[in-house]
């Protein structure tokens, strides 16, 4: 059932919502690999702390529109691969498309790198 109100539909306005989020999110993840990219960490963290904690938001409200998304942010910026693979998981059950299963791919991959850097560093010591 749909409201109209002010000639708009809830849903619209709320698909309207969503997008915006998700252009400013997209804008935070950016600013942060920029920043990383340009040795600006202190500022690379400050823009990486806001969009993780935007895609935690709203993968728990509409994880078949963000899951895909957090992933690679996770993957990049974020600097987390066992969390880029909860969410790459997620959106495998989600949509399988080859996009879906190269994203999953990506994330064991960079798990099972970070399992292997941990290995080496902790031989080192």
């Amino acid at each position: 059932m749909e409201h109209a109100k002010g000639g708009q539909t809830w849903p619209r306005k709320r698909k309207r919502r969503q997008d915006r989020n998700s252009h400013w999110i997209s804008t935070r993840r950016e600013l942060a690999r920029i920043l990383g990219n340009a040795g600006r960490a202190h500022e690379s963290r400050h823009w990486c702390r806001l969009a993780a904690a935007r895609y935690d938001e709203l993968v728990t409200s509409h994880p078949e529109a963000f899951a895909d998304h957090a992933a690679e942010f996770w993957l990049a910026a974020g600097a987390n691969p066992e969390k880029a693979l909860r969410f790459a998981r997620m959106n495998v059950d989600i949509r399988k498309t080859p996009r879906a299963y190269g994203l999953l791919a990506e994330a064991i991959g960079a798990t099972n790198q970070d399992c292997n850097n941990n290995l080496q560093s902790k031989m080192l010591t």
